[in-house]
């Protein structure tokens, strides 16, 4: 047997089976992703806990600029999901057009 007939190195084209894929770059950048979510959320939380009365108006405004930072990236990230499908619709050579909206 080939290493490109053998499992581990599927031919291309081939379906590959999603409880077997391997980890990707994809799939790896989601997984960081929610943890620096989780640990954004708990930092906010801890220091949100540990505001004084002077301080709160400075906590909120952190806050505020946290979602907005959050938001943000999943804007992004849905952009980027779209572009990539439009990239991939040129790359196989699509007459259907996708749109990308801003």
């Amino acid at each position: 047997m080939t290493d490109s007939q053998s499992p581990d190195f599927p031919t291309p084209g081939a379906a590959v089976d999603a409880s077997r894929a391997p980890l990707t770059l994809s799939t790896s950048v989601s997984v960081l992703s929610a943890l620096l979510l989780m640990l954004a959320a708990l930092l906010a939380l801890g220091g949100f806990v540990g505001l004084s009365n002077a301080t709160s108006g400075v906590g909120v405004i952190t806050l505020a600029c946290l979602a907005a930072i959050l938001a943000r990236i999943a804007q992004a990230g849905k952009q980027h999901q779209q572009m990539m499908a439009a990239l991939d619709a040129i790359r196989q050579g699509s007459s259907t057009r996708t749109e990308v909206h801003p």
